[in-house]
Order: structure tokens, then C-alpha cells, then sequence
């Protein structure tokens, strides 16, 4: 088992220099949760839905 120590875990949001970069982060982010919802099978109809705000 392995032990992981608290300040190696933060939840705190991170913070961005342009909104290029925000809208970057959230596209890449938000590309990852269609391939989860593919790999698990929420794929039909309203299951598959996802919304992630534009930054700008």
C-alpha cells in the first residue's frame, strides 16, 4: 500500500495567465471526460452530455 502524504494533494483550482490558456486547459479537461463517458458507455442521447463554460 502506498501512503501518500497531504501536501502532495491540492484541490485548489488552478490559475491561468490568459484565457487562451484557461480555454486550452478546459478543452484538453473536457476531452478527457468524452473519452470516460465513451469508455463507460454514456455515449446515447442526454447521457453522454457535458458542459464546460468558454473563459472568455
Amino acid at each position: 500500500m502506498v501512503t501518500i502524504k497531504v501536501p502532495q494533494i491540492s484541490f485548489t483550482p488552478p490559475t491561468f495567465t490568459s484565457v487562451k490558456e484557461e480555454r486550452l486547459h478546459r478543452k484538453q479537461r473536457l476531452a478527457a471526460a468524452f473519452r470516460l463517458f465513451g469508455r463507460f458507455g454514456f455515449s446515447e442521447g442526454i447521457a453522454g452530455h457535458i458542459t464546460a463554460r468558454d473563459p472568455g
